[in-house]
């Protein structure tokens, strides 16, 4: 098995089969090569690409709350 972490989701990806193990050591769920939420904001334990939303609100709300700036071509001597 290995895992490798996506530094910019911070979502891990398991290679095999993996059990969910409960408090109590029962699995509860096998998965194949599953995708781990690294971040906290998926739904459950399995990412759902739940900062892909955020990412993409941040950036409306920043569009929205800063535009872009407009510059003045001063290259000719204005």
């Amino acid at each position: 098995m290995d895992i490798y972490v996506n530094p910019k989701s911070g979502s891990m990806r398991v290679t095999g089969v993996v059990n969910i193990v409960d408090a109590d050591g029962n699995i509860i769920e096998t998965i194949n090569n599953p995708k781990l939420c690294g971040c906290g904001l998926s739904e459950t334990y399995i990412c759902d690409g739940g900062h892909k939303k955020k990412v993409v609100d941040a950036q409306r709300q920043t569009k929205e709350t800063h535009p872009p700036a407009r510059f003045r071509d001063i290259s000719n001597g204005e």
